[in-house]
């Protein structure tokens, strides 16, 4: 259902000489949880605003289901928590949801499933009253309420309580066993080695190696080959 495939993908800011993305290449189908890692300015951000097009590459090309700038049926949810708070959070959705041409009832309905999930605040309230936490639940359901085939998140737990973190790994996996494709970037390895299926590892702006988890000995790896990826970084 959602299948991303990255061929050769080069950026360099300008202002700063800084080369985010060195020949990049990576294949990530479908029906998977697949994890980005790797220190700060590693590139993982670039890499997710390049598939979302909000970078312009300099050269390669990236492939949504087969097609070039195919990207209205992704699902993103940013690191920063940027939202229009002077609306209330019915508000936002329906607006978020209507840019989507989602029907009402249908975002009605995303709503209630989710509410236990994530343990929604009181939606008629202003999101500027919100805890950072409450915003950060906003921002998940914003960006699911299409049902997009592939969802993207980044550093997507920052502020949750343990309970809706359980709630929201778990919605991740089924999520993903659904057919669809899952990117979580994050800098939390024990939660890579928990839902993903896959990762990448990358440091100054190249693929340093991809790698298949093992859900037993998971954890272990990762930490292992993270280290030996970003040494001298």
């Amino acid at each position: 259902m959602g299948s991303i495939v990255i061929k050769n993908v080069n950026k360099t800011y300008i202002k700063t000489g800084k080369k985010a993305l060195c020949s990049m290449s990576l294949e990530i189908g479908d029906n998977v949880v697949f994890g980005l890692i790797g220190p700060n300015g590693a590139g993982k951000s670039t890499l997710i605003k390049s598939i979302l097009g909000l970078v312009e590459t300099d050269s390669g090309m990236i492939l949504i289901d087969g097609k070039e700038n195919n990207i209205a049926s992704i699902g993103y949810m940013p690191e920063e928590t940027s939202l229009f708070e002077f609306l209330t959070g019915a508000d936002y959705l329906k607006l978020i949801g209507s840019l989507r041409s989602i029907p009402q009832q249908d975002i009605f309905r995303m709503i209630s499933e989710m509410r236990s999930v994530l343990q929604l605040p009181d939606l008629g309230q202003l999101i500027s009253t919100y805890s950072k936490g409450n915003k950060e639940k906003i921002l998940f359901l914003s960006s699911i309420i299409h049902s997009p085939n592939i969802l993207i998140l980044d550093e997507p737990f920052t502020g949750l309580d343990p309970v809706v973190i359980q709630n929201v790994k778990k919605f991740i996996v089924d999520y993903a066993k659904k057919g669809n494709t899952v990117i979580l970037s994050t800098h939390i390895l024990e939660m890579v080695s928990e839902i993903c299926d896959k990762i990448a590892i990358i440091c100054n702006g190249k693929i340093e190696t991809v790698e298949k988890i093992d859900k037993q000995l998971g954890y272990d790896v990762i930490l292992e080959k993270y280290l030996h990826s970003v040494e001298g970084v």
